[in-house]
């Protein structure tokens, strides 16, 4: 029986480290085309990415030198009325120092989705990033609000962080026809959002009450997803990997602490092939 796999990277912010880690050693495994199918949400678009191209060394030195300090986290910019989540600095890495193949993402035989949310609904819309608009589509799935609190526009329309609409799209995948699926989570693996996790909805998002009231009702979204992927419908398997002792935060800046979250991917991906081997895959 033909099997369709898919690899699904959560998003968190500078708690993407982690899956940095996880990523590396997947290409170092498994490869770079060992899944059917790569989907990525928020911060989890940019390791996604450079793991279907194929890239894991710019994607760890990315991660490890280039995102700490004050380089991607800058809260001066409060005062210059920018966003404190300088995304556009990091699309212009890609672009040029650490510049990202197009070619061999639109070559992949990986079908590579983000996710989205769209602005005036707060409804998801799940993308397929093989197209020109690549780095527009990365930025809009990562434009977490309040810090980085402006639309992007896509096809005519506003979108923002895909992890404030879907942020395990385990139900989307198996969906679209997949019947396992590796899941990359930058939350432990007994993390369930609570109610405060929609405290700031009314100031984060004021555009729209229709995207206010989906955005509060995100942590029973999440929890659904988590109780979903715990008990799937039959012949469809999910495994996770999930940090243990990640010390850093969505908007942690210093050096050591992001690859130390890098090195505790590489670790638990490292203990989970060990464990399972390549049986996902089979």
């Amino acid at each position: 029986m033909t099997r369709k796999v898919a690899l699904l990277v959560e998003g968190g912010g500078l708690r993407g480290a982690f899956a940095v880690g996880v990523l590396r050693v997947l290409l170092e495994r498994l490869g770079a085309t060992s899944f059917d199918g790569v989907f990525a949400v928020s911060s989890g678009v940019f390791a996604a990415s450079y793991f279907v191209a194929n890239q894991g060394e710019d994607m760890e030195a990315t991660w490890r030198d280039l995102v700490c300090n004050r380089q991607l986290i800058d809260y001066w910019n409060i005062l210059k009325r920018e966003p404190v989540l300088k995304l556009d600095h990091l699309i212009d890495l890609f672009k040029g120092s650490v510049r990202l193949n197009l070619q061999h993402i639109y070559d992949s035989p990986a079908e590579l989705l983000f996710v989205l949310t769209h602005w005036d609904t707060g409804a998801p819309a799940y993308f397929d990033a093989k197209r020109p608009e690549i780095f527009d589509l990365m930025r809009a799935s990562s434009a977490l609000p309040l810090i980085y609190n402006r639309p992007v526009i896509i096809d005519g329309q506003r979108y923002y962080d895909g992890g404030q609409s879907d942020a395990l799209p385990i139900k989307f995948i198996l969906d679209r026809g997949y019947d396992r699926v590796l899941v990359v989570r930058t939350r432990p693996a007994n993390y369930r959002k609570t109610r405060r996790s929609a405290w700031g909805a009314n100031l984060v998002l004021p555009h729209s009450r229709e995207a206010r009231g989906a955005w509060v009702t995100l942590y029973e979204r999440y929890n659904d997803a988590l109780a979903f992927a715990e008990n799937p419908p039959n012949g469809a398997v999910i495994h996770q990997i999930a940090p243990e002792g990640l010390t850093l935060s969505r908007l942690s800046r210093d050096r050591g602490t992001i690859g130390a979250a890098i090195d505790e991917g590489k670790k638990m991906c490292s203990q989970y092939l060990e464990t399972h081997g390549i049986s996902l895959l089979d």
